[in-house]
């Protein structure tokens, strides 16, 4: 059966009213999120909105090595800023990791020292270094099952 000439227009102006409202919402999206208050409301929500929809996956090894290599360090650069990460970060994983149930948290990261007065940006927050040298203290202690790297070297024996 074919369309005759007065239904074409009746057919068309749906699918055009639709591409309409399509483009104006990604223009709106795009250009929303450059918006200062937008954006801060953003990521004020987006932690809580990854928690309630995110579930652990079930391991299938008891063992799961979570590993810190340069592409993971590029890929969250954005986010948490470059190398190396402020000990916010590695609280933050620390604390994943515990509520996911890890027996064990084996953490081959050496912290030399403290982070002092060091400012960072991290998913668009400023924090300073005593405050989140402090979280980092805070998630091993919670966690209670945290091993940490510990810089050792043999000096040889002692004599005499």
């Amino acid at each position: 059966m074919a369309v005759s000439g007065s239904l074409r227009p009746a057919l068309l102006r749906p699918a055009l009213i639709g591409l309409a409202i399509g483009v104006g919402a990604a223009l709106l999206a795009s250009f929303g999120g450059q918006v200062g208050f937008l954006r801060a409301f953003e990521l004020a929500t987006y932690d809580w909105r990854v928690r309630r929809s995110a579930e652990p996956a079930p391991a299938t090894s008891p063992i799961a090595i979570v590993e810190i290599n340069e592409s993971s360090i590029r890929e969250l650069a954005p986010v948490v800023g470059r190398w190396p990460w402020p000990r916010l970060v590695h609280a933050s994983a620390i604390s994943y990791l515990t509520r996911a149930g890890a027996k064990v948290i084996a953490y081959d990261v050496l912290f030399g020292e403290r982070e002092g007065n060091r400012e960072a940006v991290v998913n668009g927050l400023r924090i300073v270094g005593d405050d989140s040298d402090r979280l980092f203290i805070d998630a091993v202690r919670d966690a209670g099952n945290v091993v940490l790297l510990a810089d050792a070297t043999f000096e040889g024996l002692a004599t005499g």
